[in-house]
């Protein structure tokens, strides 16, 4: 019988890749009975399959953190979005700001104008890089003007601050300001 039993187990083989053997060393146990012998083997419920769900566990815990280290070394797009002031000069004009972040990188967007309709109405587009809970970035302008600023987080609504770096049209400067306080409107759409 002893033969039927390491005939069997050799058999098996391919199959206890992945299972440990039980504590006292034997894959097969034999149990003789009156009249037949009975072999009992290991399943995925008892002794290899604590082996098998350990593995699958400590592959599935490498794969969640790596995915949650990815997400956070990229960073949230904590200023992604719409923002306006409808209000804008004391209620004379309005400005729109869209910001689109990937990582760390950001581009913008901008336009503004007077309610009335007169003026200049100089429309933007930028890029720049988020430090922290801050970003900095350059813009140029329709009107060939170009310049900096910076954009601070307010909650859910955003801080910028715009300096003309070079003017080539002094109709715009006026829409060029310091600590502007934007609400946000919605996600960006870029």
């Amino acid at each position: 019988m002893a033969e039927i039993a390491t005939d069997i187990g050799t058999a098996l083989a391919p199959w206890r890749i992945a299972k440990l053997p039980p504590a006292n060393g034997k894959l097969f146990q034999r149990q003789d009975t009156k009249d037949f012998i009975d072999f009992k083997a290991p399943t995925a419920l008892n002794e290899g399959g604590g082996f098998l769900m350990q593995r699958w566990l400590c592959k599935s815990a490498v794969i969640v953190l790596a995915t949650i280290g990815t997400v956070l070394a990229a960073g949230p797009a904590k200023f992604d979005g719409e923002f306006v002031d409808k209000k804008f000069l004391n209620g004379q004009g309005v400005f729109e700001f869209s910001v689109h972040q990937s990582g760390n990188a950001l581009e913008i967007a901008f336009d503004a104008a007077y309610s009335d309709g007169h003026g200049a109405t100089p429309d933007a587009t930028g890029a720049g890089e988020v430090n922290g809970n801050t970003a900095q970035f350059t813009w140029k302008d329709s009107y060939r003007n170009t310049g900096t600023g910076t954009i601070s987080l307010a909650g859910d609504d955003i801080v910028v601050s715009m300096k003309a770096v070079h003017v080539a049209d002094p109709s715009c400067l006026a829409f060029y300001r310091q600590n502007m306080k934007l609400k946000r409107i919605g996600k960006s759409g870029h």
